[in-house]
């Protein structure tokens, strides 16, 4: 069963790379922007 999910998987992984490699800056610069916002509200909800 793992090794059909992992065939499956690596299959999905190359569709994404090839979908990734065309919007990948827009990706980076929105995962960028998500994690400072997310850094700034843990420190400001543990502070």
């Amino acid at each position: 069963m793992s090794l059909a999910s992992g065939f499956s998987e690596d299959k999905n992984m190359e569709n994404n790379e090839v979908e990734f490699k065309k919007v990948g800056p827009i990706v980076e610069t929105v995962w960028g922007v998500f994690l400072l916002v997310a850094s700034c509200a843990l420190i400001v909800f543990a502070a």
